[in-house]
């Protein structure tokens, strides 16, 4: 008799430990599983995709504006002293860069060890807002009191020929950056693949793929970081 109830404490017993160990693993793996979203949620929505994003709108803004721009020369071009002075004001994007997310910039150098994202980051948000600036308002302000005065005597034609020269040479340029906002994607790309806890944060920079993008960047605009002090591998 004792023995069998030995044998049902013993039962109980393991299936008392093996309903904890179950349980046990099950809240290991909750909590694992929760510091997984928080690394992926302060590094990759709170960082790497809220800077490109700023970068991908802007641009966004930039090539909508040079279309507008490029399609008010070519009205005044061909219609010259019959252009309505109206369509110098309309159809264009206000644009003012009003965020630098310094938190996200942050915690993408903490991610990265480098500097370079922010310094290009601030190098194309200064592109973006000068030449806005020179296509909704410059251009059309030439052409404006070229209509309206005599305040320039250059030939209409040539005032529309110069536009151009200058519009071809910033679009050439914005192409440029096109590849910094691949980088972005390649980073968010292994962030949403990897499980990175957050004592291997530290270590994400040592991987090949954030070292070739610190290297990408670094040689693809090189004239960009020249005026910088340190170095950003």
């Amino acid at each position: 008799m004792s023995t069998e109830i030995c044998i049902v404490l013993l039962e109980g017993t393991f299936t008392l430990i093996a309903a904890l160990l179950t349980a046990w693993f099950a809240l290991f793996f909750y909590h694992k599983q929760k510091e997984y979203e928080l690394v992926k949620q302060r590094y990759l929505d709170g960082s790497v995709d809220v800077i490109a994003s700023e970068i991908d709108d802007s641009l966004g803004v930039f090539n909508h504006n040079w279309a507008r721009c490029l399609n008010v020369l070519k009205k005044y071009r061909d219609m010259e002293q019959d252009f309505d002075i109206k369509d110098l004001d309309i159809g264009f994007i206000d644009y003012e860069a009003r965020h630098f997310h310094q938190i996200a910039h942050y915690r993408l150098h903490a991610l990265t060890g480098s500097l370079c994202y922010w310094h290009m980051y601030q190098k194309i948000m200064a592109f973006v807002t000068n030449n806005i600036a020179i296509m909704q308002h410059e251009i059309p302000d030439t052409i404006k009191t070229k209509l309206t005065s005599e305040a320039i005597e250059a030939d209409h034609q040539i005032i529309v020929e110069d536009a151009f020269k200058l519009l071809r040479k910033i679009q050439k340029k914005s192409h440029e950056f096109a590849h910094f906002s691949e980088e972005l994607h390649t980073i968010a790309a292994i962030l949403e693949q990897e499980k990175l806890s957050v004592k291997k944060v530290k270590d994400f920079k040592e991987k090949d793929e954030i070292k070739n993008s610190i290297n990408n960047i670094n040689t693809r605009y090189k004239e960009y970081l020249a005026d910088s002090n340190d170095e950003y591998a």
